[in-house]
This record gives structure tokens, C-alpha cells and sequence, in this order.
């Protein structure tokens, strides 16, 4: 076995501090919480691979970057992100509640700091097997059978879910 060089024990040691515990200083001296954790759930080469989709396809919004640009990704950015890139969490509760039937504030209650995202991309993942099984997609306005729609992202979303019943 190679011997360590003694910086990379030092290093080592400092890496493994719990960094918690060290006062942080803000200008003018007085020690401030500083929360270091990570403000996102979702891995790194998940974020990769969907930056790198939405920009295969041409796609340059936040919204898509965060997404696997699917063809209900897509749908659900047109539906639910404004002009101004806000999020419509009302408009996205009504098509989750006309797909499924279900209320997603019941199903996930949790409402701790970051609720709207997990409840986003829960939401998102319940409504891709809901949708993708059905061959429907719901509104509540109104509803499209994608069976129907002539377009290769809508035939590859379907491909995933076909032969899939449960």
C-alpha cells in the first residue's frame, strides 16, 4: 500500500469537519446561520442530462433545463409557467386533479422549505404513468386523445408506455 502524503491527511480531516458548527461572520462582526446544504434534491447528472436534452431540442428556458423535456414536460411548461416564467401551482393542481382524480396537496402534505418543487416534479412523475397509460391528456378545459396527434415527441412519451397496464 502506497504510503499518504501527509497534506492529503490534512486535507483528508478538513474535508470530514463538520462545517455546521463554524461561525460565519457577516460584515460588521455579528456570527450569522448559514444553511449549506444543498437547495436541491435532484442529482447532478440528472441536471446534466436534462440540460443537455433541452438543448438538443432547441430549448433555452429554466423551466426546460429542470425538465426531461419529454412531450409533457413540455405541455405542462406551456400550461403552468407564465410569460414572466412564474409557476401557476393552481392551474397545475386542476390538471393533475383532471387526470387523476386526486387532490395533490392531500396526497403530498408535506410543506417543509422546497414543498412546491417536490410537489412539482412528484406531481409530474404520477401524471407521466397516468397519462402515458391512458393516451390521454386533461385540462380542465377539455381533453386530447394523443393517440390522435401527429407529432414524433407524442409518439416517442406514448412508446415509453405502451404495453404498460399497471
Amino acid at each position: 500500500m502506497a504510503k499518504q502524503h501527509k497534506g492529503a491527511r490534512v486535507l483528508e480531516a478538513i474535508v470530514e469537519q463538520d462545517m455546521s458548527e463554524l461561525p460565519n461572520f457577516a460584515f460588521g462582526g455579528e456570527e450569522t446561520q448559514v444553511d449549506i446544504r444543498p437547495k436541491t434534491v435532484v442529482p447532478v447528472g440528472y441536471k446534466s442530462a436534462y440540460r443537455a436534452r433541452a438543448a438538443a431540442l432547441g430549448r433555452t428556458s429554466k423551466a426546460a433545463k429542470r425538465s426531461n423535456s419529454d412531450w409533457l414536460a413540455q405541455e405542462l411548461e406551456a400550461e403552468c409557467i407564465g410569460k414572466g416564467g412564474a409557476f401557476d401551482l393552481q392551474r397545475f393542481l386542476a390538471i393533475f386533479h383532471a387526470n387523476t382524480g386526486e387532490d395533490a396537496l392531500v396526497r403530498w402534505p408535506n410543506r417543509n422549505n422546497g414543498w412546491e418543487g417536490r410537489l412539482r416534479m412528484s406531481g409530474a412523475i404520477v401524471l407521466r404513468g397516468v397519462v402515458g397509460k391512458r393516451g390521454t391528456f386533461r385540462t380542465p378545459e377539455g381533453e386530447t386523445n394523443l393517440h390522435e396527434v401527429e407529432d414524433s415527441l407524442v409518439r416517442e412519451f406514448l412508446a415509453k408506455w405502451d404495453g404498460r397496464n399497471s
